[in-house]
């Protein structure tokens, strides 16, 4: 039987990989191990473990490591997530380890499992963020690891550029169009019903993280972020708004959303996490997603959503049609605003896959290791 351990720290991460543990889970050839950690067993980010065991997927053990965000916190986070994970290493066997994506917090379970001799299966490696150092962590991750799944043709163009070698990378789309394609949709009625929303006004998604490439041209990420939020409140439109996720001063935006919280302003609606049906429902059924999250890059164009994206984080990934790219300038980003909810994009050839991932994956995983 082929023992694989999967580590979960975000709600993000799990959304994506949700469905390839569920499917593994129930395929008698594989022994799964789900480990989950960070985020997910924080009240500061929704204790969002919660949304894990309502999908019923087993969780074997947990890994909490987080306290504060600042820089120095961050970092002796990391040390504490060094050795949460060796405990999981030393209590638990298994010959090899699945990681997505490129999280800080990954890369303690990245020296574990090379101390402890894992082979590492690396999920969306290739992929480019210029703006944020999750673009090095990715990198460091694939270089590691034996075997590779990758989003797009050009993720692979770049592993092999790295000296990965070409057999082991396998091009299979992503896991989230897996997870949207298995979810119930409801009426644009129902669903704004429930989350009491205004079906009548225009309706935005605000999600906004900060990177690196923020920091260096912002003096204070959190009053940027709250002239955005403003700025949206001024263009009477209804605005759903989520919170960042762990980065280097995510707290200030935090800071400022319990700001607004307070006001309880109408037309705002704020969620630590909306959980992944909630999420796509909405953003399905809104008229634009507005922020530097991976959801504009990824999931809005598969429901042919328009996005703004804002700043440097997801410089260098590809950009579908609707999405538009602006700086940090409020003016360009009011501009950009209306362009997008005047233009009516057409249906646009989707290149992240057609939800099919898991499936691929799971054979290649067949033939592959032993």
């Amino acid at each position: 039987m082929k023992k694989i351990a999967f580590f979960s720290t975000s709600r993000s991460e799990y959304g994506i990989i949700k469905p390839l543990i569920r499917k593994l889970q129930n395929n008698k050839k594989y022994k799964i191990l789900f480990f989950v950690g960070g985020t997910h067993l924080n009240q500061h980010y929704g204790l969002t473990k919660s949304e894990i065991k309502t999908d019923k997927i087993k969780i074997n053990d947990t890994f909490n490591y987080l306290d504060k965000y600042s820089k120095q916190d961050i970092s002796n986070s990391f040390a504490r997530a060094t050795n949460k994970t060796n405990d999981l290493f030393i209590k638990y066997t298994f010959d090899y380890v699945c990681i997505l994506g490129d999280r800080l917090e990954l890369l303690s379970i990245l020296i574990n499992s090379l101390i402890y001799n894992k082979k590492i299966i690396h999920i969306g490696g290739g992929d480019t963020t210029e703006g944020a150092f999750d673009n090095t962590i990715r990198d460091m991750i694939s270089k590691a690891s034996f075997l590779h799944f990758v989003l797009i043709k050009n993720h692979k163009q770049k592993l092999i550029q790295m000296n990965c070698k070409k057999n082991s990378i396998y091009v299979v789309g992503s896991l989230a169009i897996d997870t949207i394609k298995k979810l119930k949709f409801a009426p644009k009625a129902t669903i704004f019903n429930k989350m009491n929303l205004n079906i009548n006004l225009k309706t935005v998604i605000f999600s906004f993280h900060p990177c690196y490439a923020d920091l260096k041209k912002i003096s204070n990420i959190g009053n940027f972020f709250e002239d955005i939020l403003k700025l949206l409140l001024e263009l009477n439109l209804q605005v759903i708004l989520t919170y960042p996720g762990l980065e280097i001063e995510s707290d200030n935006i935090i800071k400022k959303i319990n700001e607004f919280k307070k006001k309880n302003i109408k037309n705002l609606f704020i969620y630590k996490s909306l959980g992944i049906a909630n999420f796509n429902n909405v953003l399905k059924n809104s008229d634009l997603i507005i922020g530097n999250s991976s959801a504009g890059i990824v999931e809005a164009p598969y429901h042919n959503i328009p996005t703004v994206n804002i700043g440097d984080r997801q410089k260098g990934r590809f950009f579908h049609e609707s999405i538009i790219d602006c700086s940090y300038n409020l003016n360009k980003i009011k501009d950009s605003i209306r362009k997008s909810l005047k233009y009516k994009f057409k249906k646009q050839k989707y290149i992240y896959g057609n939800g099919d991932a898991s499936v691929k994956i799971i054979k290649i995983l067949d033939n592959q290791i032993k």
